[in-house]
């Protein structure tokens, strides 16, 4: 079968997206498509959680260094993690095991949803990080979406209000919008709104940014400033970005931190963990305070999913004479200081 198409059922049946959930059904489309990193990945992760196959840390390791061998950014951190929990024998167990044919035994084991663990870093701005928001497979899969599609990311210029260039933002971007909006997109889109506790239709499209060794963005605001004239563009899209949720997808070798100079407030990328933050204040001003920046990444290379909700609804449509599969959204770029 069509790998996509069958990640996509997986999820489906994973989720209960379309029908029940059936946990012995994803499972074995899982297994269909496990040629790839995101199937292996979801593999390693079942095995890990216990969900839709016997809880196996052993056997989870070897997916995910299954998965590594193949250089994809998630399965490094993910191994890491789970080797520390592990003595000499069991790592030594599972590097021989992923070096074979990998099998799952399926059963009907459903854990249930993910706990989601919350924790307050800040109430001035106000920001939040969301353990687990994300699993590696849905980590993987906008990776692997978005790789085709990334060109350098751009600015919002102070007094214009035009899309430009910038030397203090060095990263690559690209934004899911239709056709590429699939259904973990929409999903993953649909529980952070759930998060943010906003309509779906007040977040802009999702946007992926890249970020290679070297590479960084320096302090800058997400807000629309309504006393600086090129601002207006933006807030008549969908009035004032009230939050941001940046989602960590992999976690870099050294640096790539998200920095609050006005609070010194670092916050480290984890894999799968949502970090949100509110650019206004409870009356609705802008907060000065939420300036941010994301550090230089000193080794390695950072992947992370950024959603901004407005106090309105947006239109998601391409800007013109941008091509819809690779449009990087009509205001996808923040604002330099």
């Amino acid at each position: 079968g069509h790998p996509a198409a069958g990640c996509q059922l997986a999820y489906c049946l994973d989720h209960g997206i379309g029908g029940e959930r059936d946990t012995a059904a994803a499972t074995r489309a899982w297994l269909e498509m496990s040629e790839g990193p995101p199937a292996q990945l979801a593999l390693a992760w079942r095995c890990e959680t216990g969900r839709g196959t016997a809880k196996d840390p052993v056997r989870a390791l070897a997916w995910y260094l299954k998965a590594a061998g193949t250089g994809h950014p998630v399965a490094d951190a993910a191994v890491e993690h789970l080797a520390s929990e592990l003595n000499t024998r069991a790592r030594s167990a599972a590097e021989k095991m992923a070096q074979g044919e990998l099998e799952v035994e399926v059963t009907n084991d459903d854990p249930g949803p993910r706990p989601l663990v919350t924790r307050t870093l800040s109430w001035a701005p106000r920001a939040f990080v969301v353990r687990g928001f994300l699993d590696p497979m849905e980590c993987a899969h906008l990776i692997s979406a978005a790789m085709p599609h990334l060109r350098p990311s751009k600015v919002l210029q102070r007094g214009s209000g035009e899309i430009v260039s910038d030397e203090g933002r060095t990263s690559g971007e690209m934004s899911f919008m239709n056709p590429l909006r699939d259904v973990v997109v929409h999903h993953i889109e649909e529980r952070l709104s759930s998060l943010a506790m906003l309509p779906l239709a007040h977040g802009e499209p999702l946007v992926m940014l890249h970020y290679a060794p070297g590479d960084e963005y320096q302090t800058h605001v997400d807000y629309f400033d309504p006393s600086i004239p090129g601002r207006q563009k933006g807030l008549e899209a969908g009035g004032q970005r009230l939050m941001t949720i940046l989602t960590y997808l992999n976690q870099p070798t050294a640096g790539g931190e998200t920095v609050f100079p006005e609070v010194d407030l670092t916050v480290p990328p984890r894999a799968g963990t949502a970090l949100m933050f509110f650019n206004t204040l409870p009356n609705g001003e802008i907060d000065r305070l939420s300036r941010h920046a994301g550090a230089p990444v000193r080794s390695g290379e950072k992947w992370l999913a950024t959603r901004w909700f407005r106090e309105l609804p947006v239109d998601q449509r391409p800007p013109p004479k941008e091509p819809q599969t690779a449009a990087p959204g009509g205001y996808s770029a923040s604002f330099r200081i």
